[in-house]
């Protein structure tokens, strides 16, 4: 799962950012997906102080461009890999970018947003699948 780093410690305003990676791994597919949360992070001792200091002024965050999204980068930002073994490499066969807050965007398609509509209810007896709900579900009760 990705680091939480914690600056402004004995500030009444403290700062929370994200940031490394998390693995997710698809045994059956031979898949694993790469999520770079904050992929801009500068995590040298350098970057601190600047953040610590000039940093907090608008547009001086020190995280530099986003190379995904052509604007600048932000704490939110994610990187995406989808890899599969391809002998002793894993190959990318799918990428994408977007932010945990808002968007994902996976090979030129938007996949999530936050705004999307998800429908709440599942009516009994409508599944693609042809499978039923059973009478003794909590849900039917």
């Amino acid at each position: 799962m990705p680091t939480l780093h914690i600056e402004s410690l004995f500030s009444s305003t403290k700062i929370y950012k994200y940031y490394d990676e998390a693995i997710i791994i698809d045994e059956a597919n031979g898949l694993k997906g790469v999520i770079k949360y904050n992929p801009s992070f500068n995590k040298s001792v350098g970057a601190i102080a600047y953040r610590q200091t000039i940093g907090w002024i608008p547009g001086m965050n020190g995280l530099g461009n986003s190379k995904s999204a052509n604007r600048p980068a932000r704490a939110d930002d994610i990187s995406i890999e989808i890899l599969k073994k391809d002998g002793k490499k894993d190959k990318v066969v799918s990428s994408g970018h977007g932010s945990w807050l808002s968007h994902i965007i996976i090979d030129d398609k938007e996949m999530w947003r936050v705004e999307s509509y998800i429908p709440q209810w599942i009516l009994a007896n409508k599944f693609s699948d042809g499978s039923k709900l059973l009478e003794s579900d909590s849900a039917n009760r």
